[in-house]
């Protein structure tokens, strides 16, 4: 039975968000006795960029072998761009993390994920450094289509 794309794609994501749900959000006093294992800054230009840096942080931790997030330090940058009706806003908030294992959940290994394609690359990754070019608008809706169809190929 072959799988369609968009069902892989789906499965890819419920897998990454169910990970992403393994990983706690703390306060810094509940990690102090916890290992440090990296720390990574979100960027985002999303509208709730709190709730994308969360969630960001959750599956990146998890990808870490992390079962809890301490969230840090947040700067907002606004800049001018050109659009089709003049000029607008963007403002790019960067959210800083730290994450640690505690003990909520076995550590995972750091070792490769499964399904690598393409210059060490997850498909997941992939797919979510295409659709933040396309969000910075530094590739257009058909380039972005063209490419995401590539990757979901390579499955």
């Amino acid at each position: 039975m072959k799988l369609s794309s968009a069902v892989i794609f789906a499965m890819a994501l419920s897998a990454g968000a169910q990970a992403a749900q393994e990983v706690a959000i703390v306060p810094a006093d509940k990690a102090a006795a916890c290992r440090h294992i990296k720390h990574e800054v979100c960027s985002t230009t999303s509208m709730d960029p709190q709730k994308a840096c969360h969630a960001w942080h959750q599956e990146h931790a998890a990808e870490a072998g992390a079962d809890a997030v301490v969230m840090g330090k947040v700067d907002e940058n606004r800049r001018k761009r050109p659009s089709l009706s003049g000029m607008k806003t963007v403002i790019t908030t960067r959210m800083e993390a730290d994450y640690y294992h505690c003990g909520f959940m076995p550590a995972q290994p750091q070792g490769k994920p499964m399904h690598e394609t393409g210059a060490g690359k997850t498909v997941e990754e992939r797919l979510r450094r295409l659709d933040a070019l396309k969000q910075k608008g530094l590739i257009t809706g058909q380039e972005y289509q063209s490419k995401r169809q590539d990757i979901l190929d390579d499955l």
